[in-house]
C-alpha cells in the first residue's frame, strides 16, 4: 500500500511538471530568440500548411527501410488534377529540424486589435498545424516584416505573437517544387561500390555486374566489369555515370503498373548499407518511362530523353569489346 502512495505522488509531480511546462513563458533561446515549440523531429505525427494557393498535409511513416515524410498536396488554384502525393525530399529533413525546436527571431508585446491587423493576423490566410504526441498546435500565419521576408505567427492557444525567420517555412510555402524526393536511391554517388544490371535480351534474363574500384580513392576510382575485367571500361563508366545522375520528375497515382512493360532492373550497394534496387518500366510506346525503387516507395515518371537512351545502349554493355594490351613487352 505504501508503494502505491509513492508511486502515485511521483505520477502526480509528474503531470504537474509537464503541465508547468507546457503553460510557461516561451523560453529565451540566445539574444531576443524564443522557443515557439518545443519537440524531437522523430515525433512529428503530421504538419500542414493551409494557405490561399495550397495545401500540404504531411505525416511520417516508417517501413523496414527506416522513416520517411510523405505528403499530400492540395493546389487550390487548380480545378483538376490538383491532388498530388510525393515522398518528401532532404528539404523534409532540413524543414522538420527547423521546427524541433521552432525558434522565433522574438515575441512582440503589448499587441492590441489595430496592430494586429497590420500585422495580417486579423484575417490571417495561412494556418499551419503541428501535431506532436496526441498535441496539436495551431498557429497563424500574417504578413512578412516590413523589409525582409520574415513573418509575423500567431499561437492560437496562447495568443502569443512571434516574429520567425521565413526560412523557417519557406519550404511549405513553395512546397510542390521544394519539397519532392527526386532521387531514385538514397546513396550519395561516391559512395556505391556495386551495381546489378538486370534486363532480357532476346528472350534471355542478363546480368551485368558494375564494380566500383578504389571507390575509396575518388583520384584513382573507376566503374569496371567485375566479370571481365578486359572490357571495354570507357563504355560501361559512360553508362553507368549517366544512369546514377538519373532523377524523377514527379510521382504517379492510379496507374495499373500491371499495363507497363519491364525495361531492365538495377541492385545497387554501397558501403555497410543495405541494397537498395530499382525497377524502369515503360508505356508499350516508349512513350513515358516509370520507376518504382526501394527508396521512392511509389511509381515515379523519369525524363524520356535521358533514360531511354541509356536502355537503347544496354545490349552494347553486354556486347562491348574486349581491351587488348597494345604495349610492347618489355625486354
Amino acid at each position: 500500500m505504501k508503494s502505491m502512495y509513492i508511486y502515485g505522488g511521483i505520477l502526480i509531480v509528474s503531470l504537474g511538471a509537464a503541465w508547468a511546462q507546457w503553460k510557461k513563458e516561451p523560453s529565451l533561446v540566445s539574444g531576443e530568440e524564443v522557443v515557439v515549440l518545443y519537440g524531437d523531429a522523430d515525433k512529428l505525427e503530421s504538419l500542414v500548411w493551409d494557405s490561399e494557393k495550397h495545401r500540404i498535409d504531411l505525416s511520417l511513416k516508417s517501413d523496414e527501410q527506416g522513416s520517411y515524410l510523405w505528403a499530400d498536396y492540395t493546389d487550390k488554384k487548380k480545378e483538376k488534377e490538383n491532388q498530388k502525393q510525393f515522398k518528401v525530399g532532404e528539404e523534409g529533413t532540413k524543414l522538420l529540424e527547423n521546427l524541433s525546436p521552432f525558434v522565433a527571431i522574438r515575441k512582440l508585446n503589448d499587441v492590441d486589435e489595430a496592430k494586429r491587423e497590420d500585422l495580417g493576423l486579423k484575417d490571417p490566410k495561412t494556418t499551419l498545424t503541428i501535431s506532436r504526441k496526441g498535441k496539436t498546435h495551431t498557429y497563424h500565419i500574417g504578413s512578412e516584416a516590413y523589409g525582409t521576408k520574415d513573418i509575423y505567427l500567431e499561437d492560437q492557444e496562447s495568443k502569443t505573437i512571434f516574429l520567425v525567420d521565413d526560412a523557417k517555412v519557406r519550404s511549405l510555402k513553395f512546397g510542390r517544387t521544394k519539397l519532392p524526393d527526386r532521387r531514385l536511391w538514397s546513396f550519395k554517388k561516391d559512395t556505391i561500390t556495386h551495381v546489378y544490371l538486370t534486363t532480357i535480351i532476346d528472350e534471355e534474363s542478363k546480368t551485368l555486374h558494375f564494380e566500383n574500384k578504389n571507390w575509396q580513392d575518388k583520384k584513382n576510382a573507376k566503374w569496371i566489369d567485375a566479370d571481365n575485367h578486359n572490357a571495354d571500361n570507357k563504355q560501361l563508366t559512360n553508362w553507368i555515370t549517366k544512369m546514377l545522375r538519373s532523377t524523377n520528375s514527379e510521382y504517379t497515382f492510379g496507374l495499373d503498373e500491371s499495363t507497363l512493360t519491364p525495361a531492365f532492373q538495377l541492385k545497387i550497394e554501397a558501403n555497410n548499407q543495405k541494397a537498395e534496387e530499382v525497377s524502369i518500366f515503360h508505356t508499350e510506346e516508349k512513350t513515358t518511362w516509370y520507376a518504382r525503387s526501394t527508396h521512392s516507395r511509389g511509381l515515379v515518371k523519369l525524363i524520356k530523353q535521358s533514360i531511354s537512351g541509356l536502355s537503347e545502349d544496354i545490349p552494347s554493355l553486354f556486347a562491348a569489346p574486349e581491351v587488348t594490351n597494345t604495349e610492347e613487352p618489355k625486354k
